[in-house]
């Protein structure tokens, strides 16, 4: 018997070129290679931010305080996030997606979708480089 894990499901952006009716329609085959091919497994990473850091509020600013020997380069650093990067922090506490990121923060923040969402994409991108997050699947 399987053990039960918690329920989830992740919001994953649709980059191929086909529509709902037409994917629904594919064998498992066809939808399978269709999905490799359009970048699906990328879209389905997740990733959170490493232990070893911690996102506290001092005087009304946002600060990310390193708090165990893992946070390398930045052991002697506090860094100071405006309030975009600590909202994508928060939602990198728990694994996540890029995508649910970009659902989360059209839902908190105006502004135009692809903006934001190139937005988050750099914010993972810099923070992969950075190793302050991590990919877990």
């Amino acid at each position: 018997m399987k053990a039960f894990v918690k329920p989830e499901s992740h919001f994953v952006r649709h980059t191929g070129g086909l529509c709902s009716k037409d994917l629904a329609e594919l064998s498992d085959a066809e939808l399978a290679a269709y999905l490799e091919k359009s970048g699906f497994a990328e879209e389905k990473k997740k990733y959170r931010i490493r232990e070893g850091y911690v996102l506290r509020q001092i005087a009304g600013e946002c600060t990310i305080v390193p708090v165990s020997a893992q946070a390398g380069a930045f052991a002697n650093t506090v860094m100071s996030p405006n309030e975009a990067a600590a909202f994508l922090w928060n939602a990198f506490q728990t694994p996540c997606t890029k995508q649910d990121a970009v659902v989360r923060a059209l839902e908190e923040f105006d502004g135009p979708p692809e903006k934001i969402r190139q937005d988050v994409e750099m914010f993972v991108m810099e923070s992969l480089q950075m190793q302050i997050l991590e990919e877990v699947i």
